[in-house]
């Protein structure tokens, strides 16, 4: 044998579980565009920051052949203890009736003035009706303390604190009457865009979280030169209140974060290489005299590598398959614990069995290209260095044993 088992089977278990936990959380990471902005509605916002949305342009959707819901919709973050919170401005009832939600505990008898939390928020801040919380704006220097009214299940997943649109243009510092988004479920998207194109407003119209996006009326929009100063000239502040970083990640959100995610998912299988062939090489270091000995006697190298890659193999299967079910089993605890939350969204590891198939696969051919790698590196090295005995296997009378390099 020309593997140590023991020395390699722990570091390529770890290598293994490490990957196997990683990819479901990644690819969660991927679809917080969409777990914010529905797949399966339609996102309008605006096509620069001279072009404001008007909360009033939902009222007149509303009656627009095929649609069933519009929820104009205001976006803020801040932070409540040391939890980050997607703050979101809604009309309710119409926010409720896109979601598929509805109140699991409380009441919303005051319009006016509410402030609802999905339920794995709820969670997360230990809080729920009739507890005060405080709010901070994002952007604009402005504080509220809110009393909690209710809290709501939502058949999307989604977990963010709801509250009304004056509330929330408060908090990002938005003007009167202004909205970052509205989000409306239509079974007749021709009349939709019909209606938007008798308006003359210039406006984006994007579906699937941003994977499809059709501008309207952009010819009425502003000149080249405005829009390259106010994408230039504006300030920072200026831009996050008025929606413009809001509408270009409604527009272009899921397309960049899954360029990111496929670069990360990349990096992550080149550490678990690197990491593998490391466990392994220590697994044949401890086994370099026989291949010396195997090298003396004419072996070459490609036949070395072939036995070192029946050996690995094995060792590979038991170690990834035991890797991965330890991964998925992380990513289910950390999913069920809603440790992992990015701006302010739980995030929901992607898991499911032709997934957990693939990443068992990739492990697995990770594992025996790196044997092959590292086998061949010691292969390649000259027989009497290989069988060159330390000082310390000297002391401890370990002599080489062709028996042993011989063994199938």
């Amino acid at each position: 044998m020309i593997l140590d088992r023991k020395a390699c089977f722990a570091g390529v278990t770890i290598c293994s579980l490490l990957f196997a936990m990683s990819i479901p959380i990644l690819l969660g990471i991927g679809n917080i565009p969409e777990q914010a902005f529905g797949q399966d509605v339609m996102t309008l916002s605006q096509v620069s920051s001279a072009d404001p949305i008007k909360e009033d342009v939902a009222l007149s959707l509303r009656g627009v052949e095929g649609v069933s819901a519009c929820s104009p919709e205001v976006y803020s973050f801040c932070v409540i203890g040391r939890e980050p919170v997607f703050v979101r401005g809604v009309v309710l009832e119409e926010y409720l009736n896109l979601e598929g939600a509805h109140l699991k505990n409380g009441a919303v008898n005051d319009t006016w003035r509410y402030a609802v939390l999905g339920e794995g928020l709820a969670r997360r801040l230990n809080t729920g009706v009739g507890d005060r919380v405080v709010v901070t704006g994002s952007v604009s220097p402005s504080i509220m303390e809110l009393n909690i009214t209710g809290i709501y299940v939502s058949a999307n997943g989604t977990n963010d604190m709801l509250v009304p649109l004056w509330v929330a243009r408060s908090l990002c510092g938005l003007g009167d009457e202004q909205v970052h988004a509205m989000r409306l479920r239509a079974s007749n998207t021709t009349a939709v865009t019909e209606y938007l194109n008798g308006t003359g407003n210039p406006i984006i119209v994007s579906q699937g979280g941003g994977s499809i996006s059709t501008p309207i009326n952009t010819n009425a929009s502003v000149s080249a030169e405005q829009q390259l100063a106010l994408r230039y000239l504006d300030s920072p502040s200026f831009k996050a209140s008025n929606g413009s970083y809001v509408s270009l990640f409604v527009q272009e959100g899921t397309e960049n974060v899954k360029v990111v995610i496929v670069g990360f998912v990349a990096l992550e299988g080149t550490l678990t290489f690197i990491g593998t062939v490391a466990a392994l090489a220590r697994g044949f270091s401890n086994k370099r005299r026989d291949i010396g000995i195997l090298s003396a006697i004419g072996a070459s190298r490609e036949r070395i590598v072939l036995i070192a890659l029946k050996e690995v193999a094995p060792v590979a299967f038991a170690a990834c398959a035991l890797g991965v079910l330890g991964g998925v089993a992380a990513a289910v605890i950390a999913r069920d614990a809603g440790t992992i939350v990015m701006f302010g969204q739980a995030v929901e590891p992607v898991l499911n069995a032709g997934l957990i198939l693939a990443i068992f696969a990739s492990t697995f051919l990770i594992a025996l290209t790196a044997g092959a790698v590292a086998a061949y590196s010691h292969a390649s090295a000259r027989p009497d260095s290989s069988m060159r005995e330390s000082g310390e296997e000297a002391i401890g009378g370990e002599g080489i044993s062709l028996e042993g390099a011989l063994e199938p």
